[in-house]
């Protein structure tokens, strides 16, 4: 841009080369209104051609392929910039290239899991996994390792490929960015709510007095269900009549896929036997319709 922009300062007779091809012009009088809209541009090709349509200069039969051949470099830059490790999108865009961002939150998953298989468990209980106990030890960092943390190879297996299938499209329709805000958002309210759940609804399902029971004692959580729960109920509010292959077996609708989900949960959070934390799961699926609300006021 800024050759473009030497280039149109030029006074008197020229030629116009580099990003434009190479061209005769006029004179600097009939130029001014292109450096003028040069300056003020931003590198988009529709702007380009609207900026033209809406003033009184025509462009020179000798321009319009090198008008074309500018648009045509204006849009390669454009996507290569946009997902570039240090581009930014407009908006909520990403510090990184949405695959990477991606492929991050996979391999801090996977990280993890191994150190299961490496440390004390007692340890990685302590430090991974959210729970009253945890929190009231001061351990706060819990609310946040828990949901990249998971200890069997199937729990971890089922949550990356929902994070792999239903995270891409988000990724890359709304940028790296937003990708991490929704992933961290939707496990920290599911951490929050696996403790609401230890305190309240736990001793009342069993029919326990606060006075006499210690949260303490409910059993942890860990794994990223909640976070990747998130990014599922968004994209099924974002394509209600995609199919969805469940098991890679069943085609369902993505809008009947989430309401059995949605479902199953509420269910599940009466089960006082489970090893499952619903109630987490629900915490996710509300910010991923939050996340749906705010995002459709963009668009």
């Amino acid at each position: 841009m800024a050759a473009v922009r030497r280039i149109c300062a030029t006074a008197g007779k020229t030629s116009v080369s580099g990003f434009l091809g190479t061209s005769k012009i006029a004179t600097s009088t009939e130029w001014r209104p292109l450096t003028c809209w040069i300056h003020a541009t931003r590198t988009s090709s529709s702007q380009f051609r609207t900026s033209f349509q809406g003033s009184k200069l025509k462009i020179p039969a000798e321009l319009q392929p090198a008008v074309r051949e500018w648009n045509r470099l204006v849009n390669r830059f454009s996507q290569r910039w946009r997902y570039s490790s240090l581009g930014r999108l407009p908006g909520g865009g990403g510090y990184a290239r949405p695959d990477v961002a991606l492929w991050t939150l996979i391999g801090a998953n996977v990280s993890v899991f191994f150190l299961w298989k490496v440390f004390d468990p007692v340890f990685m209980t302590e430090h991974f996994t959210i729970s009253m106990h945890n929190v009231l030890s001061g351990r706060l960092h819990t609310l946040v390792t828990n949901f990249f943390s998971h200890n069997e190879f199937w729990h971890l297996a089922s949550n990356l490929l929902g994070l792999y299938f239903f995270g891409t499209e988000i990724a890359y329709r709304f940028g790296s960015k937003r990708l991490y805000m929704i992933y961290f958002a939707g496990g920290l309210v599911s951490s929050f709510g696996h403790l609401a759940y230890s305190y309240y609804i736990y001793p009342w399902l069993k029919g326990l007095r606060h006075s006499t029971f210690v949260a303490r004692f409910v059993p942890p959580a860990l794994g990223a269900s909640g976070a990747i729960n998130a990014l599922v109920v968004l994209n099924i509010m974002l394509n209600p009549t995609r199919v969805i292959l469940v098991d890679f077996l069943f085609p369902v609708p993505a809008a009947l896929f989430g309401a059995y989900m949605i479902l199953k949960d509420l269910w599940g959070v009466s089960d006082v036997a489970s090893t499952i934390s619903h109630v987490g799961h629900l915490g996710g699926a509300v910010v991923g319709a939050v996340a749906w609300v705010r995002l459709r006021r963009h668009w």
